[in-house]
């Protein structure tokens, strides 16, 4: 283990490099009058809030997304004139907040257009539901909306949507009527005069389909080198697109021991040892957002090869069988999610064996993990 780790027992580590390169490619994928919005919410799907957001804006984001007001103040204080818009919900009481701080905010049903009516100087973003059954007006509500927005002074600022299922080509023409049933809502407020950004592409959308690409585009987990799904990984490398995965997760092992034939291992013994077995601990478990799924079904990096998660992962702890990786001692740098030598478990692999999606991996990694960013 590097020295200057001597003192942690995991962190997560981040390639800015990595991220500019994803942007870049991103960039290059955009019509030259094609916004590009950077999506950092969830403390930028757990790479890091203050030093991604700083990170993308360097390299020239347009805007920033994020989900809610809180975010949108941290993201302020780092960039007083940058746009940034709120996905999601913000209490009526602070919508004069998110005005006072330039703050563009999302309205997606009458309610809270009626109260966002009386701030002149707010900024809006108009949601629309073409089909995600989340969020939004309904399509058949875009006249009604044009005629509140009226009566109001309020700042159009953007209309939009979200996909259902980009993610799987399958669904291509789903997609393809969203996308139409979001410029149709559109063309009704164009109709009043109103000249808004339109944008409903998301990271699948942003590498794949240029015709959704609309005004603005909202690139998120693509920004920090993960493909939204396998399908569009296939389709995107055919395509000679490559994004660079930015973050390693890394821990130590703590203890190592030979138990016997027989012996149970972990909450609810639910491994007995079939030969006598050389294990190893870690001290990481599922507070830290390693997920208990992982029980008896994860695999590490240490000494550059694979183990195997025994047992139960515990709060704060796991075991890992190392008894056929030869050398393995207190100290050694044991990798959760990365490359080490010539293997590599990435975050894909990690969470189609705990059963779940690369975004909900990495988002769940414990905020309180030192990151080292290089």
């Amino acid at each position: 283990m590097e020295k200057k780790h001597q003192k942690l027992k995991t962190w997560v580590e981040i390639s800015k490099k990595s991220v500019k390169s994803n942007l870049r490619l991103i960039r290059s994928l955009l019509g030259k009058n094609c916004r590009l919005m950077a999506v950092v919410k969830s403390n930028a799907y757990g790479h890091g809030f203050q030093t991604m957001t700083e990170e993308v804006l360097k390299a020239k984001a347009d805007w920033l997304g994020v989900d809610d007001l809180d975010e949108a103040l941290c993201a302020r204080k780092i960039n007083r004139h940058v746009p940034i818009l709120v996905f999601g919900y913000i209490p009526p009481a602070r919508l004069l907040e998110a005005a006072r701080a330039g703050i563009s905010v999302t309205i997606s049903n009458f309610e809270a257009l009626a109260i966002a009516r009386r701030l002149s100087s707010l900024k809006i973003h108009i949601k629309v539901d073409t089909g995600l059954g989340r969020q939004g007006f309904l399509p058949r509500e875009a006249i009604r909306v044009a005629r509140v927005l009226k009566k109001n002074r309020v700042i159009i600022e953007g209309v939009y949507s979200h996909f259902a299922s980009v993610e799987n080509p399958r669904n291509i023409k789903y997609s393809c009527r969203q996308a139409s049933t979001l410029m149709r809502f559109a063309k009704v407020l164009k109709t009043d005069g109103y000249n808004p950004l339109v944008h409903i592409a998301s990271s699948a959308a942003v590498l794949l389909y240029p015709e959704f690409h609309l005004d603005m585009v909202r690139s998120g987990i693509s920004v920090y080198g993960l493909w939204p799904s396998e399908e569009i990984k296939k389709l995107g490398e055919k395509r000679g697109l490559k994004l660079k995965p930015a973050l390693t997760w890394k821990t130590i092992v703590s203890e190592v021991k030979t138990l016997p034939k027989g012996s149970g291992v972990g909450y609810d013994l639910s491994v007995h040892l079939k030969r006598k077995t050389r294990i190893a601990v870690l001290p990481v478990g599922y507070w830290h957002g390693y997920p208990r799924s992982l029980s008896n079904r994860g695999v590490v990096l240490v000494r550059g090869q694979k183990a195997r998660v025994l047992g139960r992962v515990c709060m704060d702890m796991a075991m890992i069988n190392v008894s056929d990786i030869s050398g393995v001692r207190r100290g050694d740098e044991v990798v959760l999610i990365g490359r080490q030598g010539k293997r590599e478990i990435s975050v894909e692999e990690l969470a189609k064996r705990a059963g779940t999606i690369n975004y909900e991996i990495v988002t769940r990694i414990n905020q309180d993990i030192q990151k080292v960013y290089n």
